[in-house]
């Protein structure tokens, strides 16, 4: 059984979702004339007043990196990863921190050394954090693979190349303005991938009320694109060897709709993992998936459990977890805290 634990975010999260603490800023509405990347001095929008940024601060950053009217620029993860995103719109919650987390445990328990560099692809990419983690969690190795990221809105495909520039794996990276429709994608890519992270838009549109603001509408429900189309996307992108894998994460209650996915599109299930809050009483508010090309009929996936926070407290982690945090480079930009 494998447990940890996470961070809270930093907005309200979906159902099941837990926070991620970090400290925000926000640039003022920019006057006539004035640059629109130009910040201006912090409001407190954070739970701790004193992580605001200072005008200081952000000047050591590019012009192009800096958070722009309606952004926040947050230090999250024990203080390991910059994150640009929008104030109102999409916020990153647990869900991307856990799905990289599980990708990379996995690929160590099952393949305990990669002898070359390798794609990975980050299929509906939102601001970069699940392909930003990972790539932080590979730092250590001589062959980094090679990220692409896959998004649907244009506002999210821009600040994740900033996110990735803001964490130092920009240089190995690239991504794509791609709609999977129909299990759409680029041509340089089909059948070229050793890994797929999927933390995919969930829900379908008539089963809830979806956000009125369009950014949060299309990451979190389905629009040109199901789940079913995610699947078979991330079929025409993995390589057709034995070691190829795809990583999903989803909400528990849509099981059947997204292993009826995989079943449609060649992918098979190898592992499953039920998440937790923090007990295992009230049954799992995700799961998460390891798949691999083929047919569930010929497989039997394993299951194991995770809990996000084993001791009850919401930012404390469990020894996985803080390890795994512990190994992360620190950020490229020592500002606010990181000066410390």
């Amino acid at each position: 059984m494998l447990t940890t634990g996470f961070v809270r975010a930093a907005q309200i999260p979906l159902v099941g979702s837990v926070k991620l603490s970090s400290m925000t800023c926000t640039a003022i509405p920019q006057r006539s004339g004035s640059s629109a990347a130009e910040p201006s001095s912090c409001e407190t929008h954070t739970r701790l007043a004193r992580h605001a940024w200072s005008p200081e601060d952000l000047a050591v950053l590019p012009q192009h990196l800096r958070p722009m009217t309606g952004e926040t620029l947050d230090l999250i993860l024990r203080k390991r990863v910059f994150l640009l995103q929008s104030r109102r719109g999409y916020r990153a919650n647990t869900d991307s921190q856990v799905l990289a987390f599980f990708a990379v445990q996995r690929l160590r328990r099952r393949f305990s050394a990669w002898t070359k560099p390798f794609n990975v692809v980050d299929l509906g990419a939102g601001n970069g954090l699940v392909a930003i983690l990972f790539a932080l969690s590979l730092r250590h190795r001589a062959d980094v693979p090679l990220l692409h990221l896959l998004e649907l809105q244009e506002s999210l495909a821009d600040r994740a190349r900033r996110n990735l520039e803001l964490n130092g794996v920009h240089r190995e990276s690239h991504v794509h303005l791609v709609d999977v429709a129909d299990g759409k994608v680029p041509k340089n890519l089909e059948r070229k991938s050793s890994v797929v992270l999927c933390n995919p838009p969930f829900y379908e549109v008539f089963r809830r009320t979806p956000p009125r603001q369009e950014e949060k509408r299309k990451a979190y429900f389905e629009s040109s694109a199901t789940i079913r189309d995610f699947a078979k996307a991330a079929r025409n992108l993995l390589a057709d060897d034995t070691t190829s894998r795809a990583f999903w994460i989803f909400p528990a209650e849509e099981h059947s709709r997204i292993v009826d996915g995989f079943n449609q599109s060649g992918l098979a299930v190898v592992s499953q993992t039920e998440l937790f809050h923090e007990n295992t009483d009230d049954g799992p508010i995700r799961l998460l998936y390891e798949t691999a090309i083929g047919h569930s009929d010929n497989l039997s996936p394993s299951i194991d459990q995770m809990i996000l926070h084993p001791h009850g407290i919401y930012n404390i982690y469990g020894l996985e977890m803080e390890a795994h945090l512990q190994e992360l480079p620190e950020p490229p930009w020592k500002i606010g805290q990181l000066r410390q």
